[in-house]
């Protein structure tokens, strides 16, 4: 269990140092002289004007009002900026979208890497395994795990390596403020980001275009205006989760006190009885819809991790359950409608309708089986850090506290075919848990 709770926090740092060179990418390394050696040279800019008209090109230059995009197929050429250069001004710009290419590959080759390497130092640093079956060397542990994370650990960076590939969409509405908010983004696409060359001064002081009854436009009062102003207000998100409660250990205490404990010796080695067989690793889904930009209502389904306790003669006693939950979620700082910024604090809390399971046997005979079986409601309390990729889709990071009352488990006697008895004492079983869960999030119209 320490081997495993060591690996989730290792891959939880990899995924975060993974995320930070793909992410500072396209701002600290442009320093470009020409396009061959643009890093971002793939990644280019759509412009939508306000009477519906597509300019795409990559940018060659930004400043407070416009922005100068080259057309061309071909590498920027001076001799060609009357052909292939567009000045495009604020007042025209309902919305710009930055098409990127992603980084699967790389993202894996990252992962792995990381991953690879520690699983590597937690099987060195383990030290051999006593004398047994399935006894391993700290050497071969580290085979065995650098192969496992590093897996892992490629499959996390590919996934995050593409998600950068998914376009950004920024809403402009032909608003001053807003273009000058985005304006450092647009520098750091720049080719020229501070000090454009001659023939690109000559070109920036052709007369600006004429503005409609020279006026600047306001932005339209549509769908296409509330379709680009915000994020989806609906939301579906999908989770994986691992949870801490303390039901297996609950089961545990009570199979000591029972006489179920003590030490075997087999084939196998030595095992130390009650055995733990739990799985804390569970997911949850969620509805949910925006009323108001800071208010959020939704419902939830959570599946229980299982739990499962073993003891010395065939005794076992597991644990299943689900729940529904009504969720009300205040957003203290959703994400910026402009996106500006695209990270987004969450807390909610809810009233969750508890469905417990309590079953075990004293023997393998099926007459010593028993089951325990409760409906109950619950709360929970809760925060969440989003990232928004684009106002369609999200990556969340949520950790949950669940309050469940304890679940009675009465004694249960057991008379086996030699006239000897076994009685599980009395016990409870606590449900209540924190949840860390990562997921994704979708947003809809």
């Amino acid at each position: 269990m320490k081997l495993l709770i060591i690996f989730i926090l290792i891959l939880m740092l990899c995924s975060f140092f993974l995320y930070q060179p793909l992410n500072a990418q396209p701002v600290k390394k442009l320093k470009i002289d020409n396009f061959e050696k643009s890093k971002d040279k793939k990644i280019k800019f759509e412009i939508e004007s306000q009477n519906n008209k597509i300019f795409s090109g990559t940018l060659l230059y930004a400043e407070d009002s416009l922005l100068v995009l080259w057309q061309g197929n071909s590498l920027y050429n001076p001799n060609k900026l009357t052909d292939f250069g567009k000045l495009i001004y604020y007042w025209e710009i309902q919305q710009i979208t930055f098409k990127k290419d992603g980084h699967f590959w790389k993202g894996v080759g990252y992962g792995a890497l990381i991953g690879a390497g520690s699983g590597a130092l937690i099987g060195l640093t383990s030290g051999d395994d006593d004398e047994g079956l399935f006894s391993m060397t700290s050497g071969e542990k580290a085979i065995l795990l650098g192969a496992i994370c590093g897996g892992t650990s490629g499959l996390v960076g590919g996934i995050i390596g593409a998600a950068k590939g998914v376009d950004e969409d920024h809403f402009i509405g032909c608003d001053k403020k807003t273009f000058q908010a985005f304006l450092p983004k647009f520098k750091s696409f720049a080719r020229f980001r501070l000090n454009p060359p001659e023939e690109l001064l000559e070109f920036l002081n052709k007369p600006p275009q004429a503005k409609t009854n020279n006026k600047i436009l306001k932005p339209r009062q549509s769908d296409k205006t509330s379709k680009f102003s915000s994020a989806g207000k609906f939301h579906i998100s999908i989770c994986g989760q691992i949870t801490s409660t303390a039901a297996n250990n609950n089961i545990s205490d009570a199979f000591d006190v029972s006489g179920f404990g003590g030490t075997y010796t087999g084939w196998f080695g030595t095992t130390d009885y009650p055995t733990d067989h739990s799985n804390p690793f569970s997911w949850n889904i969620e509805a949910a819809y925006n009323f108001t930009n800071q208010l959020r209502v939704g419902l939830e389904y959570n599946s229980f991790p299982h739990h499962e306790i073993h003891g010395t003669g065939g005794e076992l006693e597991e644990t299943r359950g689900s729940a529904f939950s009504f969720l009300i979620t205040f957003l203290p700082k959703p994400v910026d409608p402009r996106f500006i910024s695209r990270w987004e604090l969450s807390l909610q809390a809810g009233v969750d309708y508890n469905f417990l399971d309590v079953n075990g046997r004293l023997d393998y005979d099926n007459n010593s089986k028993y089951e325990s079986k409760k409906n109950i409601f619950g709360g929970q309390v809760g925060g969440s850090l989003d990232y928004y990729f684009s106002r369609c889709f999200s990556i969340k990071a949520e950790v949950t506290g669940r309050i469940i009352p304890e679940m009675k488990i009465p004694s249960k006697n057991y008379l086996d075919p030699f006239d000897n008895t076994k009685t599980v004492i009395k016990h409870s079983v606590n449900f209540s848990s924190i949840d860390i869960s990562f997921g994704f999030m979708f947003h809809l119209d």
